[in-house]
């Protein structure tokens, strides 16, 4: 008799132990054998190959299998299919001693569920060569108990040493062989082993925790359940002050196994047993068991039909999910948390208590000491923070939203608002809701820039009306920036709206630029009469200028004509209009090259004494602007502060200039001054195809300038690099700035 493992005992029978139970030599068996040349297959799944013994060799669920071996060498016994290696996942669970038969039924029906080809592989236990089940095995033994009592003395020892072999094939499973023990006391006494009667002499000398452990353990399935209920919680609990883990986590699996019983008030109590041991699995010697033992509870809660005990069973989850997170695991419980969320979303009608307890688990999770980590590393672009986040779904969205509050950085801030896309639009509702109560600037700028990634348009609309109220300027400034930016169907009646109550010139000038750019028809009026009206400051109508010749309409003509002339429509007394204002008004009667007004207009200002003013007459007359362009600037005269994208970056942050300029699809150039020394960034369609700095090159050099932290910036329009070295998305320059950044820091 040999083992797997290789230890050559004798060459009659070759065994075939279950998971977990060491023989012969001491080393552990394999979980399950089969195939020609001994391929072993363990219980982590990895395969090993031996060429000592080439025997074939197999192990079906519910046997105590014995191979017979045929000759010295080792022959092949049976040339019948082998059962399909997707049986491992039923040896695992349905050949676990510490399952009872309630249990076995359930893990068999969700296997067969999930392959029902399994049924038609399956050999039956009566056709399979070399299986010796338990009651062929008694039968056998009793057999030669009779045999031993008419045999010569000199003929018993040799029948005494057959039946020891054939006992020894129960010994792996404590269960049957309590029950193979029960017949050989009461029928065959003669035949019972050295190592039996060992055995029986120190259980019966031990006593305490442990004694009571082996005897529970010693039961029959269906004997052991009502005992184990009541003694298992506090009986682990002795046993691991006592530093028997082995018997406590034996314990644990057969109370793990009660939670897919038929009877529902064990399955409540198999939980509430658990449910007060959980700190336990936190136990190191236990701790390699909890990814069997999740796999279990996993498929109790999936099959729960009882609202308390699915409830003990989600809450169970939610503590093992936790610590997954502390021991920095996430990735083991996305499984069971992705479960949770499905019940969350249920709207089964036997199972509608599903929702509200699932929800209760997953908070529980995203409110744990654990969570904080996920958080971290979903700073960093984590894809399985990314994918915790998204399987806690609303539970998450509290906390990601806190947290979006106060990250600095928009590139930190980009997988926050990924993750909030990825729960869906009650996600962006509760975003939303929250942003519309959010009275600190600084924070609602934060959630503003995360908004339009993370929520869908009709849902970032309602946000973004209510923000165009807020009372901070700069927050209702960004407002219109990000409506003109997205061009929602609603952005341009917001802006609109808007524009009739709002009062800072700044905001003004923004909010006319951006219907000049969404080219706003119902916006002509007010449009016009702002460019006409000399109460108003320069600049505005300035904006007003460009936002008409924007609109395209013949109309504009006559009001852009009168204001870059020389002097302004209207009585004599008042005054002249700015060259800047001007300059604005010729630009803008650019738009409309083949207007003969227009034209008329311009040639006119050919003649007008200021040179400045002629050239850009001139300039506009004989080459035109395109439609989409905004005027230029005149030389020596002062901008309107809307009609480029400048500024400092103390005010507006480089990475914002830089999403700006993404999610716009820009095409141009970036000119910083940092501090004395330029930088350039070239975009093309929104995308970096090179940056420089110093002597750095695109991602060197734009990391470098991520870290500046004073300098002003202005965006010129079309300008292209001489040479195209890269074409990055502008999220991915900004993650990898702030990695480097981060780094250098630790």
């Amino acid at each position: 008799m040999f083992d797997v493992g290789g230890d050559a005992v004798a060459a009659e029978l070759m065994l075939v132990l279950p998971p977990r139970e060491g023989f012969g030599g001491g080393e552990e068996s394999p979980a399950v054998a089969f195939g020609h040349g001994v391929s072993i297959a363990d219980a982590r799944r990895e395969s090993r190959k031996s060429d000592t013994f080439p025997v074939t060799f197999f192990m079906v669920a519910g046997y105590y299998p014995m191979v017979i071996k045929e000759d010295g060498v080792g022959t092949k016994v049976s040339s019948k299919t082998l059962l399909s290696t997707t049986v491992l996942d039923l040896i695992e669970a349905v050949a676990d001693p510490q399952i009872g038969s309630a249990g076995r039924l359930e893990i068999l029906k969700k296997l067969l569920e999930r392959d029902p080809s399994l049924l038609a592989k399956a050999v039956p236990a009566d056709k399979v060569a070399g299986l010796l089940p338990l009651e062929k095995g008694r039968e056998a033994v009793g057999e030669l108990a009779r045999l031993v009592r008419l045999a010569p003395e000199e003929s018993r020892a040799g029948l005494r040493k057959v039946g020891a072999i054939l006992i020894e094939a129960f010994r792996h499973d404590p269960r049957v062989l309590a029950l193979m023990r029960q017949f050989l006391a009461s029928e065959a006494a003669d035949m019972m082993p050295v190592w039996m009667s060992e055995e029986d002499a120190a259980a019966a000398q031990e006593t305490g925790p442990s004694a009571r452990a082996k005897t529970l353990l010693a039961l029959p399935a269906d004997e052991q359940a009502e005992p184990l209920l009541q003694e298992a919680a506090p009986l682990v609990r002795e046993l691991l002050g006592i530093a028997r883990t082995d018997l406590a986590a034996k314990l644990l699996a057969r109370l793990t196994g009660l939670l897919v019983d038929r009877q529902t008030d064990r399955r409540h109590s198999a939980a509430q047993a658990l449910l007060d041991l959980h700190p336990a699995w936190d136990n190191d010697p236990l701790s390699a068991a909890r990814e069997g033992f999740e796999t279990l509870l996993r498929t109790a809660i999936d099959a729960e039909t009882d609202g308390p005990t699915y409830g003990k069973l989600a809450e169970i989850a939610a503590f093992l999910a936790d610590g997954r997170l502390r021991r920095n695991e996430p990735e083991l419980a996305l499984e069971t948390l992705s479960l949770l969320r499905r019940h969350h979303g249920s709207k089964e009608p036997g199972t509608a208590f599903r929702p509200e307890i699932a929800f209760r688990a997953l908070d529980r999770v995203s409110r744990s000491e654990g969570f904080p980590s996920v958080l971290k590393r979903l700073r960093d672009g984590d894809s399985v923070a990314l994918r915790l986040a998204e399987s806690l779904g609303d539970a998450a969205v509290a906390p990601l939203v806190e947290e979006i509050k106060k990250i600095e950085t928009a590139a930190h801030r980009i997988p926050f608002a990924d993750a909030l896309s990825r729960i869906g639009p009650s996600a962006a509702a509760l975003l939303s809701e929250e942003l519309q109560k959010c009275t600190a600037p600084a924070d609602a700028l934060r959630l503003l820039e995360a908004l339009p990634q993370a929520a869908p348009e009709e849902i970032a609309t309602v946000a973004l009306s209510s923000t165009l109220h807020h009372p901070s300027n700069a927050v209702r400034r960004r407002t219109a920036e990000i409506l003109t930016e997205r061009a929602y169907a609603r952005s341009g009646e917001l802006l609109l709206q808007e524009f009739r109550d709002e009062k800072e010139p700044t905001n003004r000038a923004t909010i006319l630029e951006g219907l000049g750019k969404l080219r706003v028809s119902a916006a002509f009026e007010i449009l016009a009469s702002v460019a006409d009206e000399r109460s108003e400051s320069d600049d505005l109508r300035a904006a007003a200028c460009t936002a008409l010749a924007r609109l395209g309409h013949a109309e504009a003509i006559p009001i852009l004509a009168g204001i870059a002339s020389k002097r302004s429509r209207g009585m004599g007394l008042l005054k002249s209009a700015s060259p800047g204002l001007r300059n604005a008004a010729i630009r803008a009667l650019g738009h409309f090259p083949t207007n003969p007004a227009a034209r008329e207009a311009l040639k006119k200002i050919t003649e007008d004494s200021d040179p400045a003013l002629q050239a850009a007459a001139r300039q506009t007359l004989y080459n035109p602007s395109s439609k989409d362009e905004a005027p230029a600037p005149a030389p020596h005269s002062k901008p309107p502060t809307t009609v480029k994208l400048a500024g400092s970056i103390q005010e507006v942050s480089f990475d914002q200039i830089c999403q700006l300029c993404g999610s716009g699809e820009k095409t141009g150039l970036l000119l910083l001054t940092l501090e004395g020394r330029p930088g350039r960034v070239w975009f093309e369609n929104g995308h970096v195809v090179g940056v420089e700095f110093e002597r750095l090159q695109d991602q060197t050099a734009f990391n470098a300038i991520a870290r500046q932290k004073k300098g002003d910036f202005v965006f010129q329009p079309g300008e292209r690099p001489a040479q195209r070295r890269i074409d990055s998305p502008v999220q991915l320059m900004l993650l990898e700035a702030a990695r480097i950044a981060d780094e250098s820091q630790k």
